[in-house]
């Protein structure tokens, strides 16, 4: 058997629980397992097809009894093994990256008129078709206790599935805007990454 750093579904599949034991000790020192640990999978004769099955759920509870932070260890080596952390990372970014385009493709919309100059402040203080959904803890941190709760839900609303890729490219230069110095051309910099790059 020849153990890679994350062995594949098949030929764990095929292990026989003297082999399930060989690779957790090869991990011991990574997840900071304890012998008795492992012991654990020894006593209870867990071959390859068991150990794809095994949960947190299921280590933290009788007959395996581990504490927490073994059991979360060892259930996500199983995940990785079985790539699903892999498969979730990749959902999750595919996930933002719909949130950030559709948000993008939002803020884009190009305007009923081109305003004046004089006319630029109440042009930009108008709410977009859609609020735009912050992480939480950005939403709390910049905004939350910051502006008025009847303005702020027609720009922004908190949500687990905010986008982070929309924030750091579009809000953040709003939410914290670079401090600035006295030049001509500080002052450009300035109006790029609080104006120009946000509404791009």
């Amino acid at each position: 058997m020849s153990f890679q750093s994350v062995p594949s579904v098949e030929e764990v599949s095929k292990w026989s629980p003297k082999n399930v034991i060989t690779f957790l000790e090869t991990k011991k020192d990574e997840l900071f397992l304890r012998d008795r640990d492992i012991k654990v999978f020894e006593d209870n004769w867990v071959a390859g097809r068991a150990f794809l099955e095994l949960s947190k759920d299921d280590l933290l509870a009788s007959p395996y009894n581990l504490p927490d932070g073994p059991a979360r260890a060892i259930s996500g080596l199983i995940k990785d093994v079985k790539g699903e952390r892999e498969a979730q990372k990749l959902r999750d970014e595919d996930e933002d990256d719909a949130l950030y385009f559709s948000t993008i493709d939002m803020l884009q919309t190009p305007p009923e008129y081109i305003p004046s100059r004089w006319d630029l402040l109440l042009w930009l203080q108008k709410p977009p078709s859609t609020p735009v959904n912050i992480p939480p803890a950005m939403y709390n941190a910049y905004f939350r206790s910051r502006i008025s709760p009847n303005i702020l839900s027609q720009f922004f609303v908190t949500s687990d599935k905010a986008s982070f890729r929309t924030w750091a490219e579009c809000i953040q230069p709003i939410a914290k805007p670079p401090v600035i110095g006295t030049t001509e051309d500080s002052f450009h910099a300035f109006w790029d990454a609080l104006i120009v790059n946000p509404f791009r």
